[in-house]
């Protein structure tokens, strides 16, 4: 006999208490013994909470495979719509000069939007560590001409231009 099974057995399930509870790791339905209870165990709860800090530590990992996936569909366009060739970088620029940036305190922007409006994140004229975060998580800012991007999200970038240039 488990926890859920020993939970279960004593407390019949009553969906209208407002102890009916349904785990948020392994969605058992269950009666709590405490108004505070949210998990059905104490193993499940455990459960839950590692899995989202291996999650959280996998964001600068899936952010990167979220980089290589805009990247190969910007490939792909390219495949299909084959155009004059033109730098990288320069055409990074000049997508980056059509997006309306805030002077002061730059303007966060969807990937995706950047991937539909043609923008190589494999092209960039530097990069630069960041060092307000801890030095063990690896992160840079690229430039692109005069502008600067920062991953802030998985999906969000933020961008600024350069004041020192």
């Amino acid at each position: 006999m488990n926890s859920h099974e020993n939970i279960i057995e004593t407390i019949e399930l009553d969906p209208t208490s407002d102890r009916y509870r349904k785990c948020p790791y392994d969605g058992v339905e269950f009666m709590a013994r405490h108004r505070s209870s949210k998990f059905c165990s104490g193993h499940c709860a455990d459960e839950f909470h590692n899995r989202l800090k291996r999650e959280r530590k996998l964001l600068p990992t899936q952010a990167i495979s979220d980089a290589a996936i805009i990247e190969s569909q910007i490939e792909e366009i390219a495949a299909i719509e084959p155009e004059t060739p033109v730098d990288p970088l320069t055409k990074n620029v000049s997508v980056l000069d059509s997006i309306e940036i805030d002077p002061l305190n730059g303007t966060n922007i969807e990937g995706q939007f950047l991937v539909d409006k043609g923008l190589n994140f494999g092209a960039f004229s530097s990069r630069g560590m960041l060092h307000n975060i801890n030095p063990d998580l690896n992160c840079h800012f690229v430039e692109i001409g005069e502008y600067r991007l920062y991953w802030v999200e998985p999906t969000i970038f933020l961008i600024a231009k350069n004041k020192t240039k």
